[in-house]
């Protein structure tokens, strides 16, 4: 099993999150990207209100979570997370902008939106010649 203990930017607070970026092509060398893993497929899950010692692959003796732990056994697992905010909205923000929240400027959902000049990950992912999609459920309240 791939871990690193490298710090990522995560949010655990009240939403699923799901990028996927598939199909690398050679346009990503034409896009300026160098070809640190040609052809690999790329999978950011950010699963809010998940504790950490609740997934079996981080040691839960519950098989709560037979498909993540199968997944993060293949994969490279992140063991430290930490967030920019804390609140998810803001926290999603910068972890796909690279931003802290008083620079991108998104606090509230519904209200504030990301500038159209900030270029998000998925945003480069597609210029590298990736086909991405991004999902997440949003409640009403």
């Amino acid at each position: 099993m791939n871990r690193t203990a490298l710090p990522t930017v995560l949010s655990w607070a009240s939403a699923t999150v799901l990028i996927l970026a598939t199909h690398g092509s050679p346009r990503a060398a034409a896009a300026g990207f160098p070809a640190l893993c040609p052809g690999c497929n790329v999978l950011l899950i950010s699963l809010d209100t998940l504790r950490a010692d609740a997934l079996g692959v981080l040691g839960s003796p519950r098989s709560a979570t037979p498909t993540l732990d199968a997944l993060a056994r293949r994969g490279v697992l992140f063991t430290h997370a930490y967030s920019q905010a804390p609140n998810t909205f803001p926290s999603h923000m910068s972890l796909f902008t690279g931003l802290y929240p008083w620079h991108h400027g998104v606090n509230v959902v519904k209200r504030d939106k990301l500038p159209t000049d900030i270029p998000t990950a998925a945003m480069l992912f597609k210029r590298g010649g990736y086909r991405t999609f991004w999902f997440a459920p949003m409640n009403d309240n």
